[in-house]
């Protein structure tokens, strides 16, 4: 069974001022209920101001990811977010050490990380180089589920977090349950999937296969050879 943490941030005070948000609460929770609906087991739920920028970050980069997103198997993070430069900044409403977590910053899976879900917009950006944005954050991990572009905050859609772990938790191939459940025509809602792979042919097998539990192995970040990705728009 996987262990699944989340955590989501509707509120953000002062210093970390962002616009409020309504959902995360119900996309993030809402997926570790649905795997948990399927057998998986629950391992952390962090909210709001109990939400800490350094539980993404790498221990060698000052963090503390290794007793938190990289403690598990697969992690979902809502909130605000945003792509400049390569680098992805996840937004926080608590400044611990900071208020943002960096792409650049991020070693997933030197301990347990498999699955990353960044339920927020520009997360997997197809304006840009995602490749370049996330390669350095693969150090084990197999897949990230993001979006291009905007992502809805939205009643009508706050369910794609429910759907999405309830498929992934049944076993289902992780890049549809994510692409359906994450796209939304009226709220312009494109999600995207990307797998790392040790060749091409294994990155397009990975990201067109890959379920919890599937039989495929880690790979250490200098093995990674090539990445594959598919968006729904």
């Amino acid at each position: 069974m996987a262990r699944v943490g989340i955590e989501w941030i509707n509120d953000f005070p002062t210093p970390c001022t962002q616009n409020q948000l309504s959902n995360c609460d119900e996309t993030s929770v809402g997926f570790q209920d649905g795997m948990a609906s399927r057998g998986h087991v629950r391992a952390f739920n962090w909210g709001n101001g109990n939400a800490f920028e350094r539980d993404f970050r790498d221990p060698a980069n000052g963090g503390d990811d290794s007793n938190w997103a990289d403690d598990v198997d697969f992690v979902h993070f809502s909130s605000h977010g945003g792509t400049s430069g390569n680098v992805f900044s996840g937004n926080f409403g608590r400044r611990v050490d900071r208020c943002t977590w960096r792409s650049d910053e991020a070693r997933f899976g030197n301990k347990e990380l498999e699955y990353l879900c960044l339920d927020a917009c520009n997360s997997l950006d197809l304006s840009g180089d995602i490749v370049a944005t996330w390669r350095g954050t693969f150090h084990g991990l197999r897949m990230i589920f993001g979006f291009t572009d905007l992502v809805s905050d939205s009643w009508w859609t706050a369910g794609r977090g429910h759907a999405f772990g309830r498929r992934a938790g049944n076993n289902e191939r992780l890049t549809n349950a994510w692409l359906d459940e994450g796209y939304s025509f009226w709220c312009d809602d494109n999600p995207v999937a990307m797998a790392a792979g040790r060749n091409q042919a294994d990155a397009l097998n990975r990201r067109d296969n890959e379920r919890l539990g599937g039989g495929f192995g880690d790979i250490p970040n200098s093995q990674v050879g090539w990445f594959a990705w598919r968006w729904r728009s």
